[in-house]
């Protein structure tokens, strides 16, 4: 089982990633609000993407709109997948902001 401190290290890295890639982008089109364990994207038109830590479940979770997900913490591949869909939290994530923002973004 993975310790608070990996869990957090974890997530740190993780919310960095985001914010660095998202932070390259106009800001009219997705601003990055962070704190307390989460992370709030919000779009031009004003709708939110919430990515949030669940440390006891050691998970991510991410919402928008009327979908939700839950991604658990990485295995050795490093990567944050759902245990339903088996979709991986960057590359979900990046699909999202690129349709929100109109145009292919990196993360």
């Amino acid at each position: 089982m993975m310790d608070d401190r990996a869990y957090n290290e974890l997530v740190e890295s993780l919310f960095g990633r985001i914010t660095t890639a998202l932070d390259r982008l106009d800001p009219d089109d997705v601003e990055v609000d962070k704190g307390g364990g989460y992370l709030t994207l919000i779009f031009r038109d004003k709708t939110r993407c919430v990515i949030s830590t669940q440390r006891p479940v050691r998970e991510i979770w991410m919402a928008h709109d009327a979908t939700a997900w839950h991604f658990s913490a990485p295995g050795a591949d490093g990567r944050w997948v759902t245990h339903k869909t088996h979709e991986e939290l960057i590359d979900t994530l990046t699909r999202l902001v690129s349709g929100r923002v109109g145009h292919p973004v990196q993360i």
